[in-house]
């Protein structure tokens, strides 16, 4: 359904706001090349399903004649952090296709300012949209809320970008890498039972009672949620996704061996397959250290799958305990794990309540990484 259309530009530009995908979006997104370039790059070959997983996602649109030169996603929730809860927008699939990249190699430098000027101008157009359709409305109804956004740390144009419209650094996220050569199963870990969902939402809304950006949008719908008992009791739980990339770049000697030993290595090459890399994405876990270990690689035996992915804030108790516990697995020795900045942006809220969001670790959501 279209929300919103209007004319843009001189140049028969224009943007559209509409409620779930299209065929133009996810055409756009499956050629994407996601990631800092230097760093690691890569292709989501799930991209569409990941978009299914999304609630209340809308995408801004700039296109050319029905074609989609760029586009960004955002997902509106009821989330913690402020008080009772707090509307947030969170900002995701950021895209521009650059229509003289074909142009741009017969012609030269002249054609790389104007690619330039061409990418910002459909960056601003973006920005400008997010502002009318997203921010606006806020003000007008005079409630509170923010977006906030996930950037590499070393990504500086994306960082740049959302500078510019008002986001800015707030706090630091993690990536930790799990993996097991040979994941064994524990008799002490099973799949959630319905009857037992309540309890478990008791137990995360708890364990996150600290936390900024907090939400439960169907956290039982996606993937599998499985748990750990002791004497019956339930004592710790996580989610876990199978989820699918294309590596295109990981840079340094970590990134050779990946690339071009560890595929070709006996054993090794169950944890990295740069063309077709399988993982498990992790979210929402609680729990003990050592249980939440003992769940990953449970999920991962259960799975077939020698690789998982999980995603927190720095001064997250867990993540730091996780990454103290030498328990990770040869990946996260060889590649360590990869920072991203926490982009927000605040609406009609005061300095007492800007503060009291930031003061929180922040909560992630896997499939917002994935």
């Amino acid at each position: 359904m279209h929300i919103e259309n209007k004319d843009m530009s001189e140049n028969d530009l224009k943007v559209l706001t509409r409620s779930g995908t299209s065929p133009e979006i996810i055409s756009l997104l499956k050629q994407t090349v996601f990631g800092t370039k230097g760093k690691v790059r890569y292709r989501q070959k799930h991209i569409a399903e990941g978009m299914k997983s999304q609630r209340n996602l809308e995408f801004i649109q700039i296109l050319k004649r029905n074609r989609v030169l760029g586009t960004t996603g955002v997902a509106t929730r009821q989330t913690s952090g402020l008080g009772d809860g707090l509307r947030s927008f969170y900002v995701r699939y950021l895209s521009v296709n650059n229509p003289f990249r074909k142009k741009e190699k017969k012609r030269g430098s002249k054609l790389n300012r104007k690619k330039s000027r061409a990418n910002n101008h459909l960056k601003k157009m973006i920005g400008d949209q997010i502002t009318n359709h997203f921010e606006q409305p806020v003000y007008d109804n005079g409630s509170k809320a923010s977006f906030y956004a996930f950037v590499e740390s070393e990504n500086y144009n994306s960082k740049e970008l959302c500078i510019n419209l008002g986001f800015y650094p707030t706090r630091k996220i993690s990536t930790v890498l799990f993996s097991r050569f040979s994941p064994k199963k524990s008799p002490k870990v099973s799949i959630a039972e319905h009857q037992e969902e309540q309890r478990i939402l008791k137990q995360l809304s708890s364990f996150y009672k600290t936390h900024s950006y907090y939400f439960e949008d169907r956290l039982f719908e996606v993937g599998s949620y499985y748990i750990a008992k002791h004497k019956g009791e339930v004592v710790a739980g996580i989610r876990c996704k199978p989820v699918n990339w294309e590596i295109v770049e990981v840079p340094g000697l970590s990134g050779f061996l990946m690339q071009k030993v560890l595929p070709y290595l006996p054993f090794t090459n169950r944890l990295f397959n740069p063309n077709n890399l399988v993982f498990l994405a992790f979210d929402y876990a609680w729990g003990k250290t050592q249980a939440v270990l003992n769940l990953m690689e449970h999920c991962c035996s259960e799975s077939e799958i020698n690789l998982g992915m999980f995603w927190g804030d720095l001064e997250s108790t867990l993540i730091s305990e996780l990454k103290k516990s030498g328990q990770l697995g040869f990946l996260y020795k060889l590649n360590g794990e990869v920072t991203a900045e926490v982009m927000q942006r605040f609406i009609n809220m005061d300095n007492n309540e800007q503060k009291e969001l930031l003061q929180k670790p922040v909560f992630v959501s896997a499939l917002d990484m994935t």
